[in-house]
């Protein structure tokens, strides 16, 4: 070989030595900033994860009104079934319910025969921390099993 063709081999290892201690210096660096530019959680995705389910979920406020609305029917229920209409005479009946904290009064209470069957059917107001609202309803007794309620529904 020529002189000439040995010296730029010489020359191309040390140019091809230097790029490769380069090129090791800078192959960390690109991948780890490679990281930071591809796509993935961006600041628009920091929202909470809906996916993610667990049995520390409180009930929802719908449970607690229903449970309450029973507890107050009950209680509206045994005041009409309780009353003396005779006493009563048409008049207004107060009640109220220390497990809920609602009460009203029962506007009108009328009994008839149904099927051979006592029932009581009425009017009343319910004042609780939903607000105040008026409900019809009716109750039978059933010889044997005592008062139930055939029907409770807001006016």
């Amino acid at each position: 070989m020529s002189r000439r063709v040995q010296a730029s081999r010489r020359i191309l290892r040390q140019r091809i030595g230097c790029a490769s201690g380069v090129k090791l210096v800078l192959l960390p660096l690109v991948v780890a900033l490679g990281g930071c530019v591809s796509s993935g959680f961006g600041l628009g995705d920091d929202g909470p994860d809906r996916t993610i389910v667990t049995s520390a979920v409180a009930p929802s406020p719908a449970a607690a009104v229903d449970t309450e609305t029973r507890s107050d029917e009950a209680t509206i229920r045994n005041a009409v079934t309780s009353a003396n209409l005779e006493t009563l005479a048409g008049g207004a009946l107060s009640w109220a319910n220390a497990e809920t904290g609602s009460r009203g009064e029962v506007a009108t209470i009328v009994e008839f025969e149904r099927d051979g069957v006592r029932c009581r059917r009425f009017r009343v107001s319910r004042e609780s921390f939903q607000g105040v609202a008026l409900f019809t309803g009716e109750t039978c007794l059933t010889p044997g099993a005592g008062w139930w309620t055939r029907a409770f529904e807001p006016v």
